[in-house]
C-alpha cells in the first residue's frame, strides 16, 4: 500500500564504515538550506539597504526522533562522523524512492524522560557538513 502523505516507512540509516546504525524513529524534523545576507550597500545606493546572498548554502542541523531501546542496542556517539541516507516512503505509482544522502555527525544526544505510562523517546541531531548532501528523486 503506498503512503502518499505521511511519513511511514521513511528509514535512516547511519554508517562510517566501522558500523551501522538504525532504530525504531518516531519522527525526522524538517531540513533546512539557508544562505547568509551580505550587505551591498554602496555610497550611491537610495533609499534601502542593498543586498545580495552569499555564495555557499549552509544546511541546518535537524532532529531525529527515536524510540529509545535502554541498553538493547548501542548508539553512535556525539560528534562520531559518517553518512546519514534518508529513504523516503514510495508515492503514488515510484517503483523506487527518494533518498537524501549526506555526510556529517551526530552533534547532540537527549536521552529519554523516564515517565510512568509514557515511551521512552531519545532525540539526537545530526549537522551535515556539507560535503555530500546529495537528492536522488524517486522514479517510476
Amino acid at each position: 500500500m503506498a503512503n502518499h502523505n505521511t511519513g511511514i516507512s521513511t528509514t535512516a540509516v547511519f554508517s562510517n564504515g566501522l558500523e551501522t546504525f538504525t532504530a525504531n524513529w518516531r519522527s525526522i524534523s524538517p531540513m533546512s538550506e539557508t544562505v547568509e545576507d551580505l550587505e551591498d550597500t554602496h555610497l550611491e545606493s537610495t533609499d534601502y539597504y542593498e543586498w545580495v546572498p552569499d555564495d555557499l548554502a549552509q544546511i541546518e542541523a535537524f532532529d531525529i526522533e527515536l524510540y529509545w531501546l535502554g541498553g538493547a542496542a548501542t548508539r553512535p556517539a556525539v560528534g562520531t562522523t559518517g553518512i546519514l541516507t534518508l529513504t523516503f516512503p514510495l508515492t503514488g505509482v515510484q517503483s523506487t524512492a527518494a533518498t537524501f544522502v549526506m555526510s556529517g555527525y551526530i552533534n547532540r544526544f537527549d536521552t529519554p524522560t523516564l515517565a510512568a505510562g509514557e515511551r521512552m523517546i531519545a532525540t539526537a541531531s545530526w549537522k551535515p557538513d556539507g560535503k555530500t548532501f546529495t537528492f536522488t528523486p524517486g522514479s517510476n
